[in-house]
């Protein structure tokens, strides 16, 4: 019997195109009007704690950045809660669902889809310039 990570063979094309396929670049430093796209949580690099990684797509109808994806790594420690809370916030979440405890990843299902702004950054990460998300604007 098949077990869920068994390897199976099967017959595809490896014969790829790559002309016209053009190198990554990050897009710009700038704010982008997006739309949160995803989110899911795992454990950070440390192994001890919490991310949420956050996806956003961007919605400008500049061609260099439409449909690009760019993603906030948000940690879910104690002390970077007030982070998570502003982003959920500019979301849509209501002030008052942070009066007690509350379920993020049902919140944060709720809000895919939602318009917002992001201020985008460059950042240097092992090696690579790569995008990040300064901030998460409402709309």
């Amino acid at each position: 019997m098949p077990r869920d990570n068994d390897m199976t063979d099967v017959a595809i094309d490896t014969v790829i195109d790559f002309s016209g396929v053009p190198d990554y670049e990050p897009i710009a430093p700038g704010t982008y009007e997006a739309t949160f796209t995803g989110h899911k949580f795992r454990k950070a690099r440390d192994g001890a704690s919490n991310i949420c990684a956050m996806e956003f797509t961007i919605t400008e109808d500049d061609p260099d950045v439409h449909g690009r994806k760019v993603f906030r790594n948000q940690s879910m420690k104690p002390e970077s809660l007030w982070a998570l809370k502003r982003a959920m916030l500019a979301l849509g979440t209501d002030a008052d669902a942070f009066d007690g405890r509350l379920n993020v990843d049902e919140e944060l299902g709720e809000a895919h889809g939602s318009q917002v702004r992001i201020r985008v950054t460059r950042e240097m990460v092992e090696g690579t310039i790569r995008n990040n998300i300064a901030d998460i604007l409402a709309e």
